[in-house]
Formats: structure tokens, sequence, C-alpha cells
């Protein structure tokens, strides 16, 4: 990676953040279109054993992967590849779920809403 002059004192602001938040570490990474320019990471993933935490170190996010997932189906409603109240048949034709009435009707928003009450079986 080279260097970003936009990225200048990110360092030192991860750095504050993380022991003003007493974190005992974390990883970050930049992306500008399709490429990473910036990833790093800070502090420690085992403090007790002083092992560093990577870019690569594994780490639980939990429910925040929904938010990824309502921001992205929000990117492509703004761009017209999707409609949130169409059935999602109409872009994904093996979308299944166990009753075959919800799998021809259900929406981006009843996924979201966690509304079917179904197990998806089938996402290819």
């Amino acid at each position: 990676m080279t260097r970003n002059p936009e990225l200048d004192g990110l360092d030192e602001f991860l750095l504050e953040t993380r022991e003003k938040w007493n974190a005992p570490g974390g990883s970050v990474a930049v992306v500008k279109g399709k490429k990473v320019v910036y990833e790093k990471g800070f502090g420690y993933r085992d403090v007790a054993n002083k092992l560093e935490w990577t870019p690569q170190t594994l780490q639980s996010i939990g429910s925040a992967t929904k938010s990824f997932t309502a921001t992205a189906f929000a990117m492509m409603v703004e761009e017209g590849i999707i409609e949130w109240e169409r059935p999602i048949r109409d872009y994904v034709s093996k979308f299944k779920l166990k009753d075959s009435m919800a799998s021809n009707n259900t929406t981006f928003v009843d996924l979201l809403g966690h509304r079917t009450g179904l197990q998806v079986i089938t996402l290819q």
C-alpha cells in the first residue's frame, strides 16, 4: 500500500481512541473504490499473552451484520437494482423457504424485519 495523505493522523486518532475506550485492541481497514488503501491492527487480541492485534485477527461483530445488510440493500434500492417490496424470487430465482407461498412472496423488507417466521433452506 502506498502512503495516502488523506489518512495522515489516522494512526494517532485510532491509538488515542483505543486508549480512551480502554479497548484491548482492534483493526481498521479503509477501502477507496475497490482497493484497500489502509489496514492496521492496534493493541492486543490477547492481553495476558501480549499477542498483537493484526488486520487478519478475526473479530466477532454480532448483530452489526444486520446494519451492513440493510445498508447494502438500501444502496441497491437507491441505484434502482432492487425494490424493497418486490419478491426476492424476482431477483434470485433459487431463493427457497420451507413454505412455497412464502418463497414466492417474501420481500427484502420481510427478511430485514424477520417477519417470515421461516428458515431459509436454499439461497443460491
